[in-house]
Order: C-alpha cells, then structure tokens, then sequence
C-alpha cells in the first residue's frame, strides 16, 4: 500500500469500516472517518510507518469523523504517539468527538489529545 499525500486525497484504509482523507507533505494531515478499533488500527499504523519512514516529521491526526474507538485502538493511540515522538516524530491528535474523548478518559489516555 503506497501512501499519497496530495490534497484530497482520500482512501479506504480498511473498505466499509475505516476512510482516511490526506493532505499535506510535512506536517501530514490524516482526516478519519469511521471505526478505529482492532480490525482497522493496524492498517493506519502501517500508514503511519510509511510516512514517518518517508521522512515526514510531523502527522496531525483528525478524529473528528470517527464513530468508534475501541480498549485496543485508544491503548494503540496512546503508544504509537510516545513511540512516534520518541523517534523524533510528533502524532498530533486532535478534533475527537465527545464520544471518543470520553472513552479516551474512561481508559485514563486522554492525554493522548493534542491540546489545541
């Protein structure tokens, strides 16, 4: 899976569960709509990987579409920013649902939130 990141652009990451729009060289921006959970997250982290190894330093992550998130997604999240960061790549998420961020802070990893 090559990963485009022309305006528009606009992809199915997992087809009927999880859509993501990208556009943007460096920062990234990643705009979600759908579920994020078990079945879908590895794909996005697989997106996620390509373009930290292409070279881009910064992924603004948009939860703003997204239905679900699941115990293993949300725990995900909160991994993949710390790894991310730790190799000198920042995960900025941001635009969660009331929902989302409410699971978020049940799981204690809001803070997995980029502050606006």
């Amino acid at each position: 899976m090559g990963v485009g990141t022309g305006a528009g652009m606009t992809q199915d990451l997992v087809p009927g569960m999880l859509r993501v729009q990208c556009a943007g060289l460096d920062p990234v921006a990643l705009v979600l709509a759908g579920d994020l959970d078990r079945c879908s997250y590895p794909s996005l982290g697989r997106m996620l990987a390509e373009l930290e190894q292409g070279g881009v330093r910064r992924v603004e992550l948009d939860l703003s579409g997204v239905d679900l998130v699941d115990i293993r997604a949300a725990q995900w999240l909160y991994a993949q920013r710390r790894a991310m960061q730790a190799r000198g790549c920042e995960l900025a998420i941001r635009g969660a649902t009331p929902w989302v961020s409410r699971v978020l802070g049940i799981l204690g990893v809001q803070e997995v939130l980029t502050a606006n």
